[in-house]
């Protein structure tokens, strides 16, 4: 069972509905709340205490406040001795590039959970904590209908990703090796929701829209880094997954 610590923001609906919140998120039975705060200061002092290694944060709305907020959770994590907020979850409209920098920054797993209500959200965090558990490199070796590719092509992949400063402690990280390798089996395979995520899904017993999410978070790291506009100049605003793994393959097959 994982031990949640929970920041809220009084400016969202969420404040208003704290034990409804909290009886969803424990109702799985895979979590328990340790703390219930707007105060994040007091949340890291908590998470301190409790040796907590999952944070779940509900962004501030004011963009400033959003980014101490981070940079807060950042100096908490280098600061502390012990692993203290490894997993971090962000309740946002959006998803926060600077969040993802600086996360990543400090070694911190990050994703994103847009506002909805107790029950999704719970749902939402249960599936994304759920796959971080599990890990990526723990599935069964006969799981599922992505197999082991050639070395040289994910070597290349991988060469690509570090280019674009995706770190490898992302869940979606080894999804999207697969997914690119899948791409350049068959032109076919270029249909995401229909035959990339279900067959990397099967590979890790995870849901195709987990495997397209994990992906998806990885994008606005890849496309603020250094590397993007040398490799993709078509792209003049964050593409899809489709576009993007798509991409990656056509690199590839030209080299």
């Amino acid at each position: 069972m994982k031990l949640v610590i929970f920041v809220t923001n009084s400016d969202y609906s969420l404040e208003s509905d704290r034990a409804r919140l909290k009886n969803e998120i424990q109702k799985s039975g895979a979590f328990t709340v340790g703390d219930f705060t707007h105060d994040l200061s007091a949340a890291l002092r908590a998470a301190a205490e409790l040796r907590c290694t999952h944070l779940l944060l509900e962004a501030a709305r004011d963009e400033r406040r959003f980014t101490e907020q981070i940079e807060e959770i950042v100096r908490c994590r280098r600061n502390s001795k012990r692993r203290l907020l490894s997993n971090v979850v962000i309740i946002s409209p959006k998803v926060s590039e600077y969040a993802m920098r600086r996360f990543s920054d400090a070694n911190i797993m990050l994703g994103f959970i847009r506002p909805s209500r107790p029950d999704r959200i719970a749902l939402d965090l249960e599936e994304l904590w759920g796959d971080n558990e599990n890990g990526l490199w723990d599935a069964p070796d006969n799981a599922g209908c992505v197999k082991d590719g050639d070395g040289s092509a994910a070597e290349s992949i991988k060469a690509l990703l570090n280019r674009l400063e995706i770190p490898s402690c992302y869940i979606g990280y080894r999804y999207l090796i697969d997914a690119v390798q899948l791409v350049l089996l068959s032109r076919e395979q270029r249909t995401m929701t229909k035959t990339v995520y279900p067959s990397i899904g099967a590979k890790y017993n995870k849901s195709p829209r987990s495997v397209e999410r994990a992906i998806r978070f990885l994008l606005p790291a890849a496309y603020n880094s250094r590397g993007w506009r040398r490799l993709f100049p078509e792209f003049k605003e964050l593409p899809s997954n489709s576009k993007f793994i798509c991409a990656l393959a056509d690199i590839i097959e030209k080299h």
